[in-house]
């Protein structure tokens, strides 16, 4: 009888084990069309901002603080465009200067969103290239959903949450 307890008492353990487990994502299974609220740490300080992100070259940026700059609001599309407080410009290229967390963001996220152009570190951390420099992408393994992003050469990390999906 004994025997037969410590038994099953081994099999309960190793499935309580592997119920524990961490599931592996693969680079396919990172959704990069949504809409989210991000948290940005840049060497020059923290920004909080919402990423709308349809395709590639197709996103936009909202910077809701800090408070000076509640509004900003940075477009890709068919044509760069800046627009706060009622004041707007566009250009052919992106005009943001290269350290830029906004034209950070959007670079890797493209980056990324390539086939093959991530590099699996362990269940939900990705590594890849943009701009010859380094970045991380950490993804839920459950959702799929990009929780942060390291660009270390601009000394930029942004949490990303509360995603909504784009239909």
């Amino acid at each position: 009888m004994r025997k037969v307890l410590a038994i099953a008492g081994c099999i309960l353990f190793l499935a309580a084990l592997s119920a524990c487990s961490t599931a592996t994502i693969k680079s396919t299974d990172i959704v990069f069309a949504f809409t989210c609220s991000a948290h940005v740490t840049t060497e020059n300080g923290d920004v909080s901002c919402t990423v709308t992100r349809a395709a590639p070259q197709s996103a936009s940026i909202t910077v809701l603080s800090p408070k000076e700059l509640n509004g900003m609001t940075y477009t890709w599309g068919d044509d760069f465009a800046i627009s706060y407080a009622g004041l707007a410009t566009n250009s052919t290229n992106c005009t943001l200067p290269q350290s830029s967390f906004a034209a950070q963001l959007i670079g890797v996220l493209d980056a990324a969103s390539k086939q093959d152009a991530l590099t699996s570190v362990n269940n939900s951390t990705f590594t890849g290239t943009f701009d010859d420099g380094a970045f991380t992408l950490t993804v839920d393994s459950t959702s799929g959903h990009i929780q942060q992003i390291e660009i270390p050469r601009y000394g930029i990390r942004a949490t990303l949450d509360h995603y909504k999906s784009i239909t």
